[in-house]
């Protein structure tokens, strides 16, 4: 991993950690207009800090603490971009 990259790494996990710990989530700011701008801003970073991990580390993984079985695991449902048949 280069310089470059490792620098990227940590400013993203400090600005993570700011964004949490500056009370912009907490109940008595759910009005405020810069909480859609701090959420989106913190949903860039995390799938940021996911896809480096993907390629410098382990990939994350959702299933570590979730016990899959065959009967769990649903297959997505698919959406359909044509019009529905005319009934007339």
């Amino acid at each position: 991993m280069d310089f470059y990259t490792k620098s990227d790494i940590q400013s993203s996990i400090r600005r993570v950690d700011e964004l949490l710990g500056c009370g912009i989530f907490d109940q008595e700011n759910a009005q405020n207009p810069l909480v859609q701008s701090a959420l989106t801003e913190l949903l860039i970073l995390v799938r940021d800090l996911m896809a480096k991990s993907r390629i410098y580390a382990e990939p994350v993984e959702f299933t570590d603490d979730v016990n899959v079985t065959p009967e769990s695991v649903k297959p997505a449902p698919t959406l359909s971009l044509s019009p529905p048949a005319s009934t007339f």
